[in-house]
């Protein structure tokens, strides 16, 4: 996991990127940023609304429910 992740990037900074995701969205594996999630401003609430979208967005092409409730888990 350590080699695919220096095969991604070798910037420290990325590579927590990178772990943060695949924690966050639950995944087995990691995958690499997408170039457009790095070059955001962090700190924007505008910023977080815009990567939640997205993030919403690809649940849905994925086939994943998108509802609201946490009473799933």
């Amino acid at each position: 996991m350590i080699k695919k992740l220096y095969g991604f990037t070798t910037n420290i900074d990325e590579q927590i990127e990178i772990l943060n995701n695949s924690i966050m969205n639950n995944w087995q594996g990691i995958f690499p940023l997408k170039k457009d999630i790095r070059n955001i401003n962090k700190g924007s609430f505008n910023d977080f609304k815009e990567l939640w979208e997205e993030a919403k967005k690809e649940d849905e092409q994925a086939g994943n429910s998108t509802d609201n409730s946490f009473t799933s888990w």
